[in-house]
């Protein structure tokens, strides 16, 4: 029985990357887009890019994070997948690269748990420094299943790309969705989904 579901934020819950946005606003989205391809094709690894990524919000103020909000679109059916996996009484966690203080804003979308970078902000700018990074997705995983106690044949993960397959591994093949991914991403996750309601009949 399914107790605890891990999603990845961009092009998973989100259309986009607001790690991308926030790069956009201060003119640096091709700084991001050339930065988001060396980690595809394992110039960088994931705490590299993590870094890298935040650091370019630098400049960013708090402000910002409310406009990057307002314009970020969900994908299809997440809110309604959402809503059907916390009246099952499954726990929601949030997994993702992106600042801490801008996943606090998607707890309305019934997420138990929120995890991202606890960046620095100094009087209301974005430094581009990590003061605890949110690397590893897997080390997430595990822990937060830990904590619950939860066994990891319970839980289940959705993602898209690279930065998932940490999850997928500690959750298992079988447990794994792959939204839209990639080859490389969907060798390491059982479900192939294009639209987030195939969870809800997977898992019934």
């Amino acid at each position: 029985m399914i107790k605890l579901a891990f999603f990845d934020f961009a092009k998973t819950v989100a259309k986009g990357s607001a790690l991308k946005a926030g790069a956009v606003i201060l003119d640096k989205g091709g700084e991001f887009d050339r930065l988001f391809e060396d980690f595809i094709s394992h110039k960088i690894d994931e705490e590299g890019f993590t870094k890298s990524a935040v650091n370019l919000w630098k400049g960013l103020k708090i402000e910002d994070l409310e406009k990057i909000y307002t314009k970020m679109e969900l994908n299809p059916n997440v809110k309604d997948v959402l809503n059907e996996l916390k009246r099952r009484e499954i726990k929601l966690a949030l997994v993702s690269h992106i600042p801490l203080r801008f996943a606090e804003l998607y707890k309305n979308l019934g997420f138990d748990y929120l995890s991202g970078n606890e960046c620095e902000v100094d009087e209301g700018v974005f430094t581009g420094k990590i003061l605890k990074i949110n690397a590893d997705k897997s080390v997430v995983v595990r822990n937060l299943a830990g904590k619950l106690e939860i066994s990891l044949n319970d839980c289940i993960a959705v993602g898209d790309s690279r930065a998932d397959i940490g999850m997928f591994k500690v959750v298992g093949f079988d447990n794994s969705f792959a939204y839209n991914g990639n080859e490389e991403v969907k060798g390491y996750a059982k479900h192939h989904i294009s639209d987030f309601k195939e969870i809800i009949q997977i898992i019934k």
